[in-house]
């Protein structure tokens, strides 16, 4: 590629081969292309915006001794580019120092973009090396790529992130200068810790280990889209509190054709981190299309997840009312000791309050475990709604327990288990609890190979049955 060209009417200039009067950057000699590369923004963003190109190659920055590394500003549609070679081979490489105490760190940024609305990023891999410093192995980069104020329509498209110790992925927006409309596409996060839109980040020392932050603090980072990438926290299987995606004030974020993964579960292993989060105050979050492989969640806002794939996940916990799950497969294998699949143990209140909890239209399938455990304390007396799905080998899919006040209907389910111990239903409402707050409504539930279809020797007079099979033989209750 020439030093100058024109495509679709923007300015593309390649980094190895500058405008006369500028250095050009040499990728994998090993050598500093931080001033060569810096030179070359500068001059993209007095023209008003334009394209660096990298070819394919390594290109080396060593530490600044800088909070912020390549500082874009006021500099709209800049585009950084680089080959569309698969993998990806235009890799830029942050080389990072040692703070010389292994609980601290730099809160430094590789790339920082603000007040630069249409921000593109394609075909690069963002990636942070250790390096043997004064005889100490330094830390890796904190932060890859950070999005701020007055930036919309961002565009980050077939881009790796690798090794970044705190995030690959940042987006803040604030009440005047928004950075709404952000697009997340094709993109792999590998060899990190988490996704991280949490609204306060830098305050809340449980997300240290996160890598994308979407909204900030009140003000909603709107429109988003998170598409068609994979995530993996694999390894990092005994880290608390990590997260794997971590939405915060998001508004009308799409989800969708994603896959995260966690470490592989461990017989016994019943708690589970790398979750997938949905901050109390996001609005308007769909899910759907998604692979999730042993991973937990803590959705704390009314979301609509359809037509994903879960398997050995578990942990479904503070889920907003007014939540949809239908057209989901939930799959788990009986070697790895979970004890259920879905686990309710605590609820968020949203401005869908006073809709229950909705699951249908999903299929559950594992062995060895509960299926779905309410164990709410509290919903506020609007409870939850179980309809038209199927539990396939699951010795006890549904435990209700804990209070849990509201009305629970569960009506028109498929239940099948071999023939053995086990149950369908099983309830465990204390007989304290008001029972005008716990009615339970089962009907036309129908139920193959189990030894009974209800259990409610503690709360019977709550429980109104109609139209339930057990063995295809009527049944009123047990």
């Amino acid at each position: 590629m020439s030093s100058f060209v024109s495509a679709a009417g923007a300015d593309v200039y390649d980094v190895t081969n500058p405008p006369t009067g500028y250095t050009a950057a040499i990728p994998d000699d090993n050598g500093d292309d931080f001033d060569a590369i810096d030179a070359l923004i500068d001059m993209v963003q007095s023209k008003g915006g334009g394209t660096l190109y990298f070819p394919p190659g390594r290109y080396h920055i060593y530490d600044r001794n800088n909070e912020f590394y390549f500082r874009i500003s006021d500099t709209p549609n800049l585009t950084l580019l680089g080959s569309d070679s698969q993998p990806l081979q235009s890799i830029i490489s942050f080389v990072h120092r040692t703070t010389g105490d292994p609980n601290t760190y730099y809160d430094d940024k590789g790339f920082f973009i603000e007040r630069s609305p249409y921000f593109t990023m394609r075909n690069l891999h963002l990636t942070s090396e250790s390096a043997v410093v004064n005889g100490k192995l330094s830390q890796n980069m904190a932060n890859g790529l950070m999005i701020r104020q007055g930036s919309p329509h961002a565009m980050i498209d077939n881009v790796d992130f690798s090794f970044f110790s705190r995030h690959g992925l940042l987006v803040r927006s604030d009440a005047v200068e928004k950075s709404d409309y952000l697009r997340v596409n094709n993109c792999r996060f590998n060899d990190i810790r988490a996704i991280d839109a949490s609204p306060d980040h830098e305050s809340r020392a449980a997300f240290i280990s996160c890598q994308v932050t979407l909204g900030d603090r009140d003000n909603y980072l709107k429109g988003v889209s998170f598409t068609n990438s994979y995530i993996t926290t694999a390894g990092f299987a005994n880290v608390n509190n990590n997260q794997a995606f971590y939405a915060g004030f998001v508004q009308d974020l799409t989800f969708a054709n994603n896959t995260i993964e966690g470490p592989a579960m461990q017989s016994g292993d019943n708690y589970h981190e790398n979750r997938f989060s949905i901050f109390p105050d996001a609005r308007g979050v769909e899910i759907w299309g998604n692979t999730f492989k042993s991973v937990g969640f803590s959705l704390h806002s009314a979301v609509e997840a359809h037509h994903n794939n879960f398997f050995n996940c578990r942990n479904f916990r503070a889920v907003g009312f007014g939540s949809k799950f239908h057209s989901n497969t939930f799959t788990i294998d009986g070697n790895v000791g979970i004890p259920y699949i879905v686990h309710l143990d605590d609820f968020t209140p949203t401005p869908e309050q006073g809709n229950p909890i909705h699951f249908f239209n999903n299929h559950f399938q594992g062995s060895n475990m509960l299926g779905i455990e309410n164990a709410f304390r509290n919903t506020d007396g609007y409870g939850w709604l179980i309809e038209n799905n199927t539990f396939d080998g699951i010795p006890y899919p549904i435990l209700i327990r804990e209070g849990g006040d509201g009305q629970h209907v569960i009506q028109n389910n498929r239940f099948y288990f071999q023939q053995g111990a086990g149950g369908g239903i099983t309830f465990q409402i204390p007989t304290a609890i008001n029972a005008a707050w716990n009615v339970c409504y089962l009907t036309n539930n129908h139920f193959t190979g189990f030894t009974w279809a209800f259990d409610d020797t503690l709360s019977r007079t709550f429980n109104i049955y109609d139209g339930n099979t057990h063995n295809g033989q009527p049944v009123s209750g047990e």
